[in-house]
């Protein structure tokens, strides 16, 4: 038995060798070979740029946008001049080279990059309507369109010293210009850089103003257009207790409410104890306006206590408009007030400057209604500010009063109605602020 095993191991092994060993064979005889095999040669791949650095069309009334080069040979490297920055350009064809960047061939032969940062079009790049007002300071000439190698006819030449409406604004990659509408329906384009968005009296007003008030620590003043960002000031930064000019918050805020559909000219609202809680910095009753100082558990309408605020500045009405509609000065009225004051007005101490007082006003006004419109006919008109305004020119206004403030802010409606804030600390008398609207309206009437 055993013998008999051994014999059919030999066979297996012997059957093995005879179908493997050739192949092992070819094996080893290739494995020399394989390894002596020559390395392929690393082959450079020229990188093309990137196609959206370059145009890939011609483009119509083409310009260079900046100083470049042109060149005798399509490879750009022979250079053959030097093309000055919104140069129009004769251009004959687009060669699109392989491995290369594109290049545009000019009519005189010569070819220049396509690169979209040194070619574009002669167009205008934007257009939108906008409503502004744009003033002169010397004589400037109008276009017909707006300023492109293209498009570049003179049309009127307007006087210095005009204040002019816009209707929109253009850019072309020669600058911005803004179309003014004139008298009769006519239209024209004038550059940017040869007008001024601050009316030029502000800057006369300026100067005035420090010259006659820039020494004196107890007045600040700030004077503006009514929705312009330019103003003429003194001491406009210092922060003073603003008194009732705190009420026009107040205005600002119930008007909003009414606006918002929150409230309404009918509403009536009760006087009960709480409205005059000076925890939550209710006014002290005690003051000027004709409501009882003490809660009578009288219905008022939200329309008489706006007029009662505004024309007696009532301690009383106001702090039932600040009870009822902000909510004892709710988070979302200080937010909303100071963002419109562009500073935190606090409804603690009561601290403002003239620049803050005159952008809630001008919200105010923004706004109209009835707040706003209970600035007219007050029980202290014809003194401050009013008091040097002509008859025939509207003011609406607001007081401030203690016993060392003295404060106006103003809505005068002139030809171009300004805004005036006069805050004055030490007792000063009203012929001050008087004084100050004078000087004011003579160089802004």
């Amino acid at each position: 038995m055993l013998q008999s095993l051994k014999q059919n191991s030999k066979k297996t092994i012997e059957a093995i060798k005879q179908r493997w060993l050739p192949l092992l064979a070819l094996i080893i005889f290739l494995l020399p070979a394989f390894f002596l095999l020559p390395k392929k040669d690393k082959v450079e791949v020229v990188k093309r740029p990137p196609i959206a650095k370059y145009l890939s069309v011609i483009p119509d009334r083409a310009i260079s946008l900046k100083e470049i080069q042109s060149y005798t040979d399509q490879t750009l490297n022979s250079v053959k001049n030097t093309i000055k920055s919104n140069t129009r350009l004769s251009i004959a064809d687009l060669i699109d080279q392989s491995g290369y960047p594109p290049v545009y061939k000019l009519s005189d032969g010569s070819f220049i990059s396509a690169n979209a940062k040194n070619v574009g079009s002669d167009v205008i790049l934007s257009n939108k309507k906008i409503s502004t007002t744009v003033y002169t300071t010397n004589t400037v000439n109008s276009l017909y369109s707006p300023f492109t190698s293209y498009d570049n006819k003179q049309y009127l030449t307007i006087d210095g010293n005009q204040a002019l409406k816009t209707l929109a604004i253009a850019t072309t990659h020669w600058g911005t210009y803004y179309e003014v509408s004139f008298d009769g329906g006519r239209t024209a384009w004038l550059d940017a850089k040869s007008v001024s968005l601050e009316d030029p009296k502000l800057t006369v007003l300026q100067k005035t103003l420090i010259s006659k008030y820039g020494n004196n620590p107890n007045v600040s003043i700030t004077a503006k257009l009514l929705d312009s960002k330019f103003t003429a000031s003194v001491n406009s930064d210092r922060m003073i207790y603003s008194a009732s000019l705190w009420k026009l918050a107040i205005l600002y805020w119930t008007q909003k409410q009414i606006l918002d559909g929150k409230a309404s000219l009918s509403d009536q609202l009760k006087y009960v104890p709480e409205v005059d809680d000076t925890a939550w910095r209710a006014f002290v009753p005690s003051g000027t306006g004709s409501m009882s100082k003490t809660a009578d558990d009288q219905m008022y309408s939200l329309q008489d206590l706006i007029n009662l605020t505004a024309k007696e500045s009532d301690n009383v009405a106001s702090n039932m408009l600040s009870y009822y509609e902000t909510g004892k000065f709710s988070l979302s009225f200080q937010t909303t007030i100071n963002k419109l004051a562009g500073k935190t007005w606090s409804f603690d101490t009561r601290k403002a400057n003239t620049n803050m007082v005159a952008n809630v006003l001008n919200g105010l006004y923004d706004e109209g209604g009835a707040a706003f419109n209970s600035l007219f006919d007050t029980s202290y008109d014809g003194s401050r500010i009013e008091a040097a305004i002509p008859d025939e020119v509207s003011v609406a206004h607001k007081i401030g009063i203690t016993d060392e403030e003295n404060h106006d802010a103003a809505v005068v409606f002139t030809s171009q109605p300004y805004i005036l804030v006069v805050m004055t600390t030490g007792n000063q008398p009203d012929s001050v602020i008087t004084e100050i609207s004078k000087t004011v309206y003579e160089v802004m009437k």
